[in-house]
C-alpha cells in the first residue's frame, strides 16, 4: 500500500511539473487525454492520483490552477480581463467569467476593482492545490 501511494505522488509531482513548472495549464489545448500521453500512463490511473493527492477531479484541480494564475494576474497587472482569461488557459471568456464568479463569488472586474491598492482580501480566495498546503497530501 505504501507502494502505490509513493507511485500515485510520483505521478502527481510530475504531472505538476508539467502544469506548474512548464506552465502547461496556460496551454488551451491542455487536458487530461494530453497529460495520459506525456506522462506515459493510462486514464485511470492519473485520475486516480489526482484524487488521491489533491482531492478533486482533474478538471477541477486544473480549473482552480488556472483561477489561482488569474486571480495573481488581476492583482498583478494592468492587462485587460480577457487578456487574463487567455493567459490562464480559457479557450472561451465567458467560461472564465462564470467560474471566476462562481469559485471567488465576484467577476474578475469586481474582484480587480475591489482588491486595487488593498492588501487585504475581502473576497475567500482558497490556495492552490499542490503547492505546500494540506490539499496535497495523500488521503487514506
Amino acid at each position: 500500500m505504501k507502494k502505490e501511494k509513493k507511485r500515485l505522488r510520483e505521478l502527481f509531482e510530475k504531472m505538476n511539473e508539467i502544469l506548474l513548472r512548464e506552465r502547461g495549464f496556460a496551454d488551451v489545448e491542455m487536458g487530461f487525454a494530453e497529460l495520459v500521453g506525456r506522462l506515459n500512463t493510462n486514464h485511470t490511473y492519473l485520475y486516480k492520483a489526482v484524487k488521491a493527492c489533491s482531492g478533486m477531479t482533474f478538471q477541477d484541480y486544473l480549473q482552480s490552477i488556472r483561477l489561482e494564475e488569474a486571480r495573481r494576474l488581476l492583482d498583478s497587472t494592468d492587462e485587460q480581463v480577457t487578456a487574463i482569461a487567455l493567459m490562464s488557459g480559457y479557450k472561451a471568456v465567458r467560461t472564465f467569467y462564470r467560474h471566476f464568479r462562481e469559485h471567488y463569488r465576484l467577476s474578475p472586474s469586481k474582484y480587480r476593482y475591489r482588491n486595487e491598492g488593498d492588501e487585504t482580501d475581502d473576497a475567500v480566495l482558497p490556495p492552490i492545490p499542490g503547492e505546500g498546503n494540506d490539499s496535497d497530501k495523500i488521503r487514506p
